[in-house]
């Protein structure tokens, strides 16, 4: 009997060493996402490798993957079927068969390591930890931006032989703010996914009037590289942010006003457009064929009615585009629409699904509990798991007018932030 009770606490040191190795990893792969993400893949998969193989509960056992397995027969099946499609396809006839067989690593690994990732995220104070590895792991992005902007630093810069690219592009070709990033819409997306954390630090972090004060410095200066990053979609997600962590009556006057007066004024008056936002956003006006998106939105719907079970393989909407429109477009700059223009809508639908009922499911858990008393708030991390969710919300609010979610670096903390939001 001593020795089986032996066995069983050396197989529990196992594994917490285990997890407490895993950890590690993870939170080393979150820090180093944005700034070296081929090497923070590598800390990824050993991370994934440790939580596989002491998981309490078999990876197709577990209910909570139910739903994004059967996603993964379904990717699979259509692009097995369309595998073959293509080769007899006119319009698809420069299309490679194997980018159809990639096109799965945007969806497939993804699936599981929002299974595997669970465990490093499932308390408030491990997800704390995460949020405070994701904004630190972000100084080099903040520091490349204002180097671009303010001291005119341009490169590429590359290291270990082209494992680490900091585009730094010129201003002149760029046009808004990018960092280290290759676009400006994607630098944006990325301030905007740790501007609610920040925030968040006020209330969970700041025990005295420096760390305060230090974090009233990064917020100012992240809503200030997201102007500068010209990106409208980051500027709304800003906004959708603030309301959406504070909750404010008075905030949300704020912008119904904005809505109904600045908006509109803007759309009329092209003087007052260009003093209020120094020309960033000029090409904003009332005549929507201006707007190229509407037209690629037309017609991806068109490629999808045309095959709606199967839909037409892997970033194939370019070359129907172009075979359309002659005109090049790298994707459908909606999320859902492109996956239903891969893989049909039925797998587009459920993936969706699985996504937006874990959305709801943590919402109901966040936003509609009766309010605790603040110490309970402080000491349970409620203010970063209210920053989670609305980093999480905003994440895919940004993948219907863009898809910066096939970028290695935002595709991944994507389903980090989906992970730690079904252990909420």
């Amino acid at each position: 009997m001593i020795l089986n009770i032996k066995k069983i606490f050396e197989n529990k040191n196992k594994d917490l060493d285990h997890f407490s190795i895993g950890i590690k990893f993870f939170n080393i792969g979150v820090f180093l996402l944005v700034s070296a993400p081929a090497i923070a893949g590598i800390f990824f998969l050993i991370a994934l490798i440790l939580s596989s193989l002491k998981s309490e509960i078999n990876y197709f056992q577990d209910k909570s993957n139910r739903i994004f397995i059967l996603s993964s027969i379904l990717l699979i099946s259509t692009t097995l079927v369309n595998h073959f499609f293509h080769s007899s396809n006119d319009v698809l006839s420069d299309y490679q068969p194997f980018v159809n067989w990639i096109g799965l690593l945007n969806w497939i690994p993804y699936f599981y390591c929002f299974w595997a990732f669970q465990k490093f995220l499932n308390t408030s104070d491990l997800r704390k930890n995460t949020a405070i590895n994701l904004v630190s792991g972000s100084i080099p992005l903040l520091i490349t931006a204002i180097g671009q902007y303010w001291f005119n630093w341009h490169g590429p810069f590359k290291a270990l032989n082209g494992l680490l690219i900091w585009y730094q592009k010129p201003m002149i070709d760029s046009g808004g703010v990018t960092g280290l990033f290759s676009n400006s819409n994607y630098a944006g997306s990325w301030l905007v996914i740790i501007f609610p954390f920040i925030i968040a630090f006020i209330y969970q972090l700041s025990n005295s009037k420096l760390q305060r004060f230090v974090i009233s410095i990064l917020i100012s200066l992240v809503v200030t590289l997201i102007y500068l990053t010209k990106s409208r979609n980051a500027l709304l997600g800003t906004i959708l942010s603030l309301q959406l962590f504070y909750q404010n009556k008075y905030l949300f006057i704020f912008l119904i006003f904005l809505f109904f007066f600045i908006i509109p004024l803007m759309l009329l008056n092209n003087n007052f457009r260009k003093q209020l936002f120094f020309g960033n956003f000029s090409n904003i006006n009332l005549n929507f064929e201006s707007f190229p998106r509407l037209s690629v939105y037309k017609e991806a719907i068109n490629f999808i009615l045309e095959r709606p079970l199967l839909g037409w393989g892997s970033a194939s909407f370019p070359l129907l585009f172009f075979s359309r429109k002659f005109e090049w477009y790298g994707h459908a700059h909606n999320i859902f629409l492109e996956l239903a223009i891969s893989y049909g809508l039925i797998s587009a639908s459920i993936i969706g699904f699985g996504i937006f009922s874990t959305l709801w499911r943590s919402f109901k858990s966040i936003y509609l509990l009766k309010k605790f008393p603040s110490k309970t708030l402080k000491s349970q991390n409620f203010y970063i798991d209210k920053a989670w969710w609305t980093t999480t919300f905003i994440l895919i609010f940004s993948q219907f007018f863009d898809v910066q979610f096939l970028d290695f670096r935002i595709g991944m903390i994507f389903w980090i932030l989906l992970s730690g939001l079904s252990r909420i």
